[in-house]
């Protein structure tokens, strides 16, 4: 693929992939990543940056995790998201740069929520029972508070 400085001449709406081979999150993510940038096929390029190999581009664009997709409008940063992504998540990155937004952050889906809810419920539950354990009281804290954070978010 076209370098991203090349790219976003080209096309007014790109979302770079910065991803490397060895990377489990790059790999998972790679075909809902496919998908979605077929859909915005003609709106939104998808071009991608092998960390291994173009270690310099990725640097340049300041990437400090793998995966990494960085939104860009004009050739202009909007917004940037480092970490997994499901489908949906993409989707909305995809959406946002298309409509020339700024990105947020994906939200948490339903079942993220309850799910963090719930395991930080059983965590406590753990923790409370006797004798009393603090990391499991600490874990479940953290759920609780991750999923209230990301409802707060909504």
């Amino acid at each position: 693929m076209a370098e991203p400085s090349t790219a976003a001449a080209a096309h007014d709406a790109e979302v770079i992939d910065v991803w490397a081979p060895w990377c489990g999150p790059c790999r998972a993510m790679a075909p809902a990543l496919d998908k979605v940038a077929a859909e915005f096929e003609g709106r939104v390029r998808l071009t991608r940056v092998n960390a291994d190999e173009q270690p310099q581009e990725a640097e340049r664009l300041g990437v400090l995790g793998l995966p990494t997709l960085v939104a860009r409008r004009g050739g202009v940063e909007v917004g940037r998201h480092a970490g997994g992504l499901n489908e949906a998540a993409i989707r909305q990155i995809f959406a946002q740069v298309a409509a020339g937004e700024a990105v947020t952050r994906p939200r948490a889906s339903r079942t993220d929520l309850w799910l963090r809810f719930g395991l930080g419920a059983a965590f406590i539950a753990i923790g409370l029972a006797p004798p009393l354990k603090v990391p499991a009281l600490l874990i479940g804290a953290l759920f609780l508070g991750w999923g209230a954070g990301s409802l707060i978010r909504r």
